[in-house]
């Protein structure tokens, strides 16, 4: 006899949840005796409000891919759910006695925007009043992981010997100046040569780059230090997460974490009804009325990278940044260096203004206007920077286009250009001091070399022509690359974004430690925003105060 076909799995059954009591569903995962059997469940309502709350585990684990479904039991009824929610069930559920989950891709209805939009609302409650926060990074098919917890368990015992907390793991295993791995040979030790690279493989695992684990898990920055808001989208910022939305709400599960945070926070919801470009520009408007609080100038802008194509009308607002996509070596400039205590906005904060064009999608500021932009060189690539030949000929007519008649000036205004004021690693350029760095480099070229690896330099004496070069070139490569020389109407010469071009405006942005390019567009006053520059002269705040004792008056821009 043929057997009856097994019936066609059904979708999760839900009903509506309590918002203002925030209300919950639990997942009451009953025992099973082996791991093969068939899964089965039940739907349970808690309200989070009340006390005692039920003794739940929440789960964190990787969604992976969610075309790929699996079979449960839920309240009697065959259902579908993702592949890897089904491991986290089966891989946490007892032998004796049921246990109590919350687990988001069964527990909340993911087809339901309002719902999913208050729950992750509420997600720091959720995960703040469980018992416990389980963690599923996959299964250990080759025992890497249980050959790994033995030496990392010796590696947080030598931490907790050696400090009276353990702040960041990342602290023992990596040198943050090198970026080099720490161990040792000796076996005896807790990070010998054999076992790191199975402690390296737990943390290769997907759940440690997925956004929402990072709000679960434990920001480094000390709970009496409340980070910036810029500074919680820089820790999310390598993270990955399956809605580009969650990009900005997951900092929501920080609202609780840090003094103040809630506040500065205020403007951002968990709505996902609004566009991600809405969302991005709340986020965005929340970090810099954070920042106007906090610091007198700041790198507000260091966050754009715009790519050729993303000021073309329809896309997301040239202001906000997008943190949904990866920063790539490839594709995006380096961060400019920065010299504490001094910036081209002076002392002044960022100033927010009031306007009657304001949207969901605007933004005013207040700055000044230093020039129009006259005229571009090519965007400078890698390739761009192998051949010394190549190289020697760029900065030849980059000289020429300075319209300088001190040959001096010109060539000293050239080389902290070509570094935007500091050389490798990280170094300032002193004035006094540029030219001979340049010509230093120029002399290692016109020999047919190209000093790419300034570490190997490091033995060398600080004033060695060998040193020089390669730290110069360097500085040159990290500011250059993925930016274009300029120059401006009033003579000036700078470095900006890819995407800029002739007729852009260069503005001080109160608040912002780099000028920045502005695109005009056609109603006055409104620009889009195309990225930081630097700009020979005015990076100290002095051009700044030169045009307040000139008498000139503040002016507004409005971003789009």
């Amino acid at each position: 006899m043929a057997a009856a076909p097994r019936k066609r799995p059904r979708k999760l059954p839900y009903q509506k949840l309590d918002v203002g009591r925030k209300e919950i569903r639990l997942l009451v995962v009953k025992q099973a005796e082996f791991r093969s059997d068939d899964i089965y469940c039940e739907l349970r309502r808690a309200f989070l409000e009340d006390r005692p709350v039920p003794s739940y585990f929440t789960v964190s684990y990787v969604w992976g891919n969610v075309t790929t479904r699996t079979a449960i039991y839920l309240d009697g009824k065959r259902v579908e759910i993702g592949a890897s929610a089904e491991q986290v069930l089966r891989r946490f559920r007892y032998n004796e006695g049921d246990v109590l989950l919350w687990i988001d891709a069964v527990c909340i209805n993911q087809r339901d925007i309002a719902e999913r939009s208050q729950q992750v609302a509420i997600m720091g409650d959720i995960y703040s009043d469980s018992a416990h926060n389980l963690v599923w990074l996959g299964d250990d098919h080759d025992d890497s992981f249980a050959r790994a917890l033995v030496p990392l368990q010796a590696v947080l015992e030598d931490a907790r010997l050696a400090t009276s907390e353990v702040p960041d793991l990342g602290e023992i295993l990596y040198d943050r100046q090198s970026s080099a791995i720490r161990y040792s040979h000796d076996p005896a030790t807790s990070l010998n040569i054999d076992n790191l690279e199975d402690i390296h493989g737990i943390y290769d695992k997907a759940w440690f780059t997925r956004l929402w684990n990072r709000d679960n898990g434990r920001y480094p920055v000390a709970r009496a230090l409340r980070p910036s808001v810029l500074q919680l989208f820089m820790a999310l910022g390598d993270a990955s997460a399956r809605d580009n939305k969650d990009f900005v709400f997951g900092l929501l599960g920080f609202r609780c974490r840090y003094p103040g945070m809630e506040r500065a926070l205020v403007g951002v919801s968990s709505d996902y009804t609004r566009s991600l470009g809405v969302i991005l520009c709340d986020a965005m408007r929340a970090a810099l009325m954070d920042v106007a609080k906090i610091n007198k100038g700041s790198c507000v802008f260091s966050y754009l990278f715009l790519r050729p194509g993303d000021l073309q009308p329809g896309n997301i607002p040239s202001w906000a940044p997008r943190w949904h996509i990866p920063w790539d070596q490839r594709l995006d400039a380096y961060s400019y260096q920065v010299l504490t205590g001094t910036g081209a906005c002076g002392d002044r904060r960022i100033e927010i203004l009031e306007s009657p064009a304001m949207s969901d999608t605007t933004l005013s500021l207040g700055g000044l206007v230093v020039g129009r932009v006259r005229g571009t060189a090519p965007v400078w690539t890698k390739n761009r920077l192998r051949s010394p030949s190549a190289i020697l000929r760029r900065l030849e007519c980059f000289r020429l286009l300075i319209h300088e008649e001190d040959e001096h000036k010109r060539m000293s205004s050239l080389a902290q250009t070509l570094v935007a004021g500091f050389t490798f690693p990280g170094v300032p350029l002193l004035p006094t001091a540029a030219i001979d760095t340049f010509h230093a480099l120029v002399d290692t070229l016109t020999r047919g070399k190209v000093p790419w690896h300034a570490y190997h330099a490091g033995h060398l004496a600080p004033d060695d022509p060998n040193r020089l070069a390669a730290n110069y070139f360097l500085g040159m490569y990290n500011s250059c690359r993925k930016r274009r020389l300029f120059t401006m109407t009033d003579r000036r010469i700078g470095l900006g974004p890819q995407v800029m071009e002739p007729g852009d405006v260069v503005a001080v942005i109160y608040g912002s430690l780099h000028p920045i390019v502005l695109r005009p567009l056609p109603d006055e006053g409104h620009y889009q925003v195309c990225g930081e520059a630097y700009v020979h002269d005015i990076m100290d705040g002095q051009w700044l105060a030169d045009q307040a004792a000139k008498g000139r008056k503040d002016e507004g821009f409005t971003l789009h």
